[in-house]
């Protein structure tokens, strides 16, 4: 199951950056441009592949941080776009990377 849905959000995730370039995406064209279903894809695209990352890098406590933070923590959605629509002008990956910093630890 978690298999089929890390492939959609992959999948959707690269139909928006087929669009144009990923650091075109701004925190407001995720909350403004995307409809809930593509935003909660590319939120749920952009934890896995960082968690993803940080396992490949060697740090898989802050792999796990990543997906408990983004996929079990009551509130982590209500926070991530409350950040987002705050900061409406900046790369919404950068923004993702600040939060994920700020729960998991540089």
């Amino acid at each position: 199951m978690r298999a089929r849905w890390i492939l959609y959000s992959a999948a959707i995730l690269l139909g928006v950056v087929a669009a144009r370039p990923a650091a075109a995406i701004t925190a407001g064209d995720v909350m403004d441009k995307m409809d809930g279903h593509e935003r909660a894809s590319f939120l749920a695209g952009a934890a896995d592949m960082a968690s993803y990352l940080y396992a490949l890098a060697g740090n898989r406590t802050k792999a796990d941080c990543v997906v408990d933070w983004h996929f079990h923590q009551e509130g982590s959605l209500r926070e991530i776009h409350d950040v987002f629509n705050a900061h409406k002008d900046l790369d919404a990956v950068g923004v993702l990377s600040v939060l994920i910093d700020r729960h998991c630890g540089k």
